[in-house]
């Protein structure tokens, strides 16, 4: 006696050629941008995406941009921010450049240190130019040829 049966196939599945046996549909060849910026993995009845450096995978499955300006500690120490798609970059402004790593800017520009002030006015300048860093950390009071600029208090942050 001869039986029959039809193949009900589950989510991930396809009914095979021969049509007696259910066959993992790959999701990655049929769409390969599926997981957007990443990696698209088969796996039995479904897929997984492994997403590319500067990307996250959300909810839905899918490969996103990773807003490195957008978190809560700084991606660039003084300076500005610029999310790009899967990375970042700082910028700097004028007189300050990036340090090694691209994510630190560093007061380049030198000007004159004066030992003492007194209101705006700047007095007893030093011999060296230097940068308002050099100068506010090695007693100096004051810094700036152009502007004169009162150095910061020990232990507050510098402008």
């Amino acid at each position: 006696m001869e039986t029959s049966f039809n193949c009900i196939c589950g989510q991930g599945y396809v009914l095979s050629s021969s049509r007696d046996a259910c066959v993992d549909t790959d999701e990655c060849a049929i769409k390969p941008e599926i997981c957007g910026k990443g990696v698209c993995m088969n796996t039995p009845g479904s897929h997984r995406c492994e997403c590319y450096p500067g990307f996250r995978l959300t909810p839905s499955g899918v490969c996103e941009d990773i807003d490195e300006c957008a978190r809560p500690e700084p991606s660039c120490v003084d300076g500005r921010c610029n999310n790009t798609l899967g990375s970042f970059l700082c910028h700097c402004d004028e007189g300050w450049a990036l340090d090694h790593s691209g994510t630190v800017c560093i007061d380049r520009r030198e000007e004159l240190c004066f030992s003492s002030h007194q209101g705006d006015e700047c007095l007893d300048p030093r011999l060296e130019m230097m940068t308002k860093k050099e100068c506010c950390c090695t007693a100096g009071a004051a810094w700036g040829a152009q502007q004169c600029e009162m150095c910061p208090l020990q232990h507050t942050k510098a402008s």
